[in-house]
């Protein structure tokens, strides 16, 4: 699993919760600069209650909506940063109000937890 610059331990988030590690082929959906409807295959990396990053092989700009689409749902939420990395950009995705990630809900595979004071 590749992990982005921004991923590596040392730096740091300021995210508040413990995120999770894991692999899953989910899809990303948005509009581009014509309007069109979008959707991109790509690879969850990581999420928490607030958020996930995933790895596509487009870029896509800070603060485009998008939907993050799983098995069985959809989180919607904004891009707050996408990142070339070796084997494509790493977006974070920061979930809408009334959009929280749990388990219950819908668990990754290959889940990895991260203890939060690793990235610090």
């Amino acid at each position: 699993m590749w992990r982005a610059a921004a991923d590596k331990p040392g730096v740091r988030h300021g995210r508040r919760e413990e995120r999770i590690e894991c692999a899953q082929l989910v899809h990303v959906v948005y509009r581009d600069a014509a309007g069109r409807k979008r959707k991109l295959p790509a690879v969850l990396e990581d999420i928490s209650p607030s958020g996930a990053c995933v790895m596509l092989e487009e870029a896509l700009a800070p603060e485009t909506p998008v939907s993050l689409l799983y098995p069985n749902g959809r989180y919607h939420g904004r891009v707050r940063y996408c990142r070339q990395q070796p084997g494509g950009h790493f977006a974070g995705i920061a979930f809408d109000s009334g959009y929280r990630w749990s388990k219950r809900q819908f668990k990754p595979e290959h889940l990895l937890q991260i203890k939060q004071g690793d990235d610090e």
